[in-house]
């Protein structure tokens, strides 16, 4: 795990393998140049999820790049985030017709990033990787993304109880993913950015064993990025580490 410093933004990343998986299928996308960060979750069950992952962030981030490079000359976030959201449409679809299109799904992933752009945050994700904003002298954790999984989706239908939910493990069941049926559909959405703020980024090996408030008091309790990151790691593990773990904390400075 490094921290590291670039256009007023701290960062720092760390993934662990938890305490049954014998194999991390997280990747991780860290790149303060262009401050793009994202993650990435193989999905457990497909042939190639790890690889999709993998594919995820290496594509993306040639993506970012160049989003960042037309945003130098015409100056609109919201194109910008148009523009991320086309990429991570397109990538979907591309690793769908190499593998998924003809039977058995073998290629998927969540994935779940943020751009820094202008003062704006461009959060874009598929799948059920979150991403946080944790405003200064807020009481809440404020989720930015939507869990793109059948949990989400019998929650907004409203005739299920969360008990009912949790039996039929509706969590794990996801219905939009990196490699999911074309055409894909992506989630963006444009945030204002405050200094102080904390943004994370996580995978449901965080999320789904430690609870919001939880994960509240241990950023509000350590100040550096990587202490968070670590905190946070221990606090999954000592929870059953039943899944691999990722997490990428941002500070933003100015």
């Amino acid at each position: 795990m490094k921290m590291k410093k670039q256009c007023g933004v701290l960062a720092a990343v760390r993934t662990d393998i938890g305490k049954v998986r014998t194999e991390n299928q997280d990747r991780i996308l860290c790149s303060p140049a262009a401050e793009f960060f994202a993650v990435a979750d193989g999905m457990g069950g497909v042939l190639y999820g790890t690889l999709t992952a993998e594919l995820a962030v290496k594509t993306m981030l040639v993506v970012a790049k160049e989003v960042r490079k037309n945003y130098i000359e015409h100056q609109d976030v919201n194109r910008a985030a148009e523009e991320l959201r086309q990429g991570l449409e397109e990538v979907s679809n591309k690793i769908y017709e190499k593998g998924n299109c003809h039977g058995a799904i073998q290629y998927g992933a969540t994935f779940t990033g943020v751009m820094l752009l202008g003062g704006k945050a461009i959060w874009i994700h598929m799948g059920d990787s979150r991403g946080y904003r944790i405003v200064r002298y807020d009481t809440k954790m404020r989720q930015v993304t939507v869990d793109h999984n059948f949990a989400q989706a019998a929650r907004e239908h409203g005739d299920m109880s969360e008990t009912e939910i949790k039996r039929e493990h509706f969590s794990s069941m996801l219905t939009r993913y990196v490699g999911m049926q074309s055409p894909a559909t992506a989630d963006v959405t444009v945030t204002d950015t405050k200094p102080g703020e904390t943004i994370l980024l996580c995978s449901d090996g965080l999320h789904g064993l430690v609870k919001d408030s939880r994960m509240l008091k241990i950023i509000r309790n350590r100040k550096k990025p990587e202490k968070i990151c670590t905190g946070l790691i221990q606090a999954a593990n000592s929870a059953g580490g039943r899944d691999n773990i990722s997490v990428i904390c941002l500070k933003v400075m100015i």
